[in-house]
């Protein structure tokens, strides 16, 4: 089953409306026996619904000076600048000719795709549920810092552990370099 937008989207939708549908069972129970769910219900009904943005907006980023908000951003930019751009590149053109070539034994990068089918996946779910609770949570950014925090070398791991299969299938790696 190939992950695409539309999948995505559907239970995004989903998402929301199990949730909408708690909130709104848990919000006709008495006052003195609602969550947190029911009470924001009833903080929206009467009109309050900016005010609780505004006040998580205001959490979210003062959460930016937390040391765990260099993590975050360090994450980030380990993933766009020092993975994503280099392993796009040589995933989409001929690994022969790419300067990987001695990494992987010619097997192109995106190739981990075939051979770990839950590698991806398993990604987009993360980062989708790390992207979710930074936005809905008062903690904020430290959600994604202590997320990517496990993330980032786990993800170094499977390619790593992918490398060494593909090494251990065609010889040792030392007799190209």
């Amino acid at each position: 089953m190939k992950l695409d937008w539309k999948k995505v989207l559907a239970v995004m939708v989903a998402a929301v409306a199990v949730v909408s549908s708690f909130a709104i069972l848990d919000w006709l129970r008495p006052e003195d026996q609602r969550t947190h769910l029911g009470r924001f219900v009833d903080t929206v009904l009467n009109g309050g619904l900016f005010d609780v943005i505004g006040r998580k907006l205001s959490a979210n980023f003062s959460t930016l000076t937390n040391p765990l908000s260099l993590v975050a951003i360090t994450g980030i930019l380990f993933i766009l600048i020092v993975l994503g751009r280099p392993v796009r590149q040589a995933a989409k053109g001929d690994i022969t000719l790419a300067p990987y070539h001695w990494l992987t034994r010619g097997v192109p990068l995106k190739q981990i795709s075939a051979d770990r089918p839950m590698f991806m996946p398993t990604l987009y779910s993360v980062y989708v549920a790390l992207i979710i609770g930074t936005l809905v949570n008062d903690s904020g950014v430290v959600i994604l810092g202590v997320g990517l925090a496990v993330l980032v070398p786990l993800m170094i791991a499977t390619y790593a552990r992918w490398i060494l299969s593909i090494s251990s299938a065609h010889g040792p790696l030392r007799e190209t370099l």
